[in-house]
């Protein structure tokens, strides 16, 4: 079940990624920050769901809890880091974005191996 909740994590931010375009567009700081904020704990518990994991005690992901997902995005713990760090930075909003569009398409492969592996089951 956990596994299924990840789409909608990916649907909610295309539904405000445009919107946090606008805002960083407009410097309205404040939503900046708190929509920023939202996201990133929306990718860390997609992150969390695709690979089974029973999502974070508290917001901070370890290098061992990576080490032990398989469906990462490639340097997933520097660049959460750097947004967690900096999430008015226009730079932080380019980087979740390309997050949440590499972790899309490593979704949809884990989706395909996960139904590969029910068939043989």
């Amino acid at each position: 079940m956990m596994f299924q909740n990840v789409q909608r994590y990916i649907d909610e931010w295309k539904d405000i990624r445009d919107q946090l375009a606008d805002y960083f567009r407009n410097k309205q700081k404040n939503d900046i920050y708190d929509v920023m904020l939202q996201q990133i704990e929306q990718f860390k518990w997609a992150l969390y769901y695709c690979n089974n994991c029973e999502g974070p005690t508290d917001s901070v992901i370890t290098k061992k809890v990576i080490d032990e997902m398989d469906y990462v995005p490639v340097n997933v713990l520097e660049r959460l880091t750097f947004i967690e760090e900096n999430p008015k930075h226009y730079q932080s909003y380019i980087q979740l974005r390309a997050l949440f569009d590499e972790f899309e398409k490593i979704y949809a492969r884990a989706k395909v191996m996960k139904k590969d592996q029910s068939i043989m089951d």
